[in-house]
């Protein structure tokens, strides 16, 4: 498993964030250590286009 820094998340994920291709599973604590990401159908229709 491959681990980001605050870097990354500024760079790739807030961005998917934004557009709504992901969504966080904890949105009531953001910062939380166990904070997953899930793709949402918006983003799994962006990536059946590609």
């Amino acid at each position: 498993m491959e681990v980001f820094d605050r870097k990354d998340r500024t760079k790739y994920i807030k961005p998917l964030l934004d557009v709504g291709y992901i969504e966080i599973s904890n949105p009531e604590n953001p910062t939380a250590a166990n904070q997953k990401y899930i793709i949402t159908a918006k983003g799994r229709l962006e990536l059946e286009r590609e």
